[in-house]
């Protein structure tokens, strides 16, 4: 996705990019990590892309899940290779949080 951008960086300044980190290079979940102090097994990237997200936690060592609500359909999903599939599954990102949260935030099955 950078990509357009840095050719324009480039062209404009006459630098070559040395460093281009984004996803699904792990740099930025370990070094969020690293500020709240916590280690890969004690999270879950979630994302609703398998080659960026998805990808992204599995370099990490981080259980990873995919939404249903974004890219990701669940046929993509039937056609993955097992190497790019998440650990889970969800069809909705309110998934993530217990169903007997939803009422204390004035949430409605079906309404998310």
């Amino acid at each position: 996705d950078a990509a357009a951008i840095v050719a324009a960086i480039e062209a404009c300044t006459g630098a070559k990019c040395q460093v281009n980190v984004g996803k699904p290079d792990p740099i930025m979940l370990e070094t969020v990590m690293d500020l709240i102090g916590l280690e890969a097994k004690e999270c879950v990237m979630t994302g609703d892309r398998l080659y960026t997200e998805i990808r992204m936690a599995r370099f990490a060592g981080m259980t990873s899940a995919v939404v249903l609500t974004g890219e990701t359909t669940a046929e993509d999903l039937a056609n993955e290779s097992e190497e790019n599939l998440p650990d889970y599954t969800l069809e909705r990102i309110d998934r993530l949080v217990p169903p007997e949260l939803w009422e204390e935030f004035g949430w409605e099955e079906g309404a998310r």
